[in-house]
C-alpha cells in the first residue's frame, strides 16, 4: 500500500471508524456468508477497523488481520476484544517484503475490502503473485474495490476496472467465480466492484 495512504489512515483512524460504522454492508456480508465456511483460516488484508473481520469471525472463521496502518490494527484489536472474539492482528502492508513470516502460511481465503485502489500500479503484479502463494489449492480470493469520484484527501486512489483486475489475477493461477457491483454503503458517488476468484494453480506448478 502507498505510504502516504498509510499515514492518512494513521492520522484519521478514529474519525474513519465513526464513518465506517454507519455504512450499510448488507450486500458484502451476504456474499461473505455465502462464500466462507466455518473453520476456515482467513487472511484479511487491509483490515481497517475490524468490522468485516469480526463478521467473518462470527461465521466461525479463524481470522488473521493485517493492515499497513498501525492505528487501524489497534482498532481491529479493540473491535475483537470488545466482542469477545480472538484474531491475530498485525501491522503489514502487501506486497510483503521477502522473508516475511506470513509468506510461509496458507489460507483457505484471502479477503481484501477497500484496499486494491490504494495499491500503486507497479506493485500489483507482485501483490497478485503473493496472494496466490498465500492460498491453499482451491482457496478463494474475495476483493471489493471502488471506482468513481474521489474525496479530496491524501490517499492514493487508482480507478481500477474490474476487467483489468481479472486480467491481472487470472494469468497468475486464478479463475473467476463471480463478479458484481453495488452502490456505496455510505451514500457517496462511488461504485463498488466485488470479485471472487478461486486459486487453481501456482505460477511454478
Amino acid at each position: 500500500m502507498d505510504e502516504q495512504t498509510i499515514h492518512f489512515y494513521d492520522r484519521n483512524a478514529e474519525d474513519l471508524r465513526r464513518s465506517y460504522d454507519s455504512a450499510d454492508l448488507t450486500d458484502l456480508h451476504d456474499l461473505l456468508g455465502y462464500r466462507l465456511r466455518p473453520g476456515w483460516d482467513v487472511l484479511e488484508i487491509g483490515c481497517g477497523t475490524g468490522r468485516d473481520g469480526l463478521f467473518m469471525a462470527s461465521l466461525g472463521c479463524r481470522i488473521t488481520a493485517v493492515d499497513g496502518s498501525s492505528s487501524m490494527v489497534d482498532l481491529t484489536r479493540q473491535t475483537f476484544l470488545k466482542a469477545g472474539e480472538t484474531c491475530c492482528a498485525m501491522e503489514a502492508a502487501l506486497p510483503l517484503p521477502p522473508g516475511h513470516a506470513l509468506l510461509g502460511k496458507a489460507f483457505d481465503a484471502v479477503v481484501s475490502i477497500a484496499m486494491l485502489m490504494h495499491v500503486p500500479e507497479g506493485d500489483m503484479v507482485l501483490l497478485a503473485e503473493q496472494i496466490g502463494s498465500l492460498l491453499k489449492q482451491k482457496g478463494l480470493f474475495i476483493c471489493s474495490f471502488c471506482s468513481g469520484e474521489r474525496q479530496g484527501d491524501d490517499r492514493l486512489y487508482v480507478n481500477r476496472d474490474p476487467d483489468q483486475v481479472r486480467g491481472l489475477f487470472e494469468p497468475t493461477g486464478f479463475r473467476l467465480l463471480s463478479q458484481g457491483q453495488n452502490r456505496d454503503g455510505m451514500g457517496r458517488d462511488l461504485l463498488w466492484h466485488t470479485i471472487v476468484f478461486e486459486r487453481i494453480s501456482h505460477l511454478n506448478a
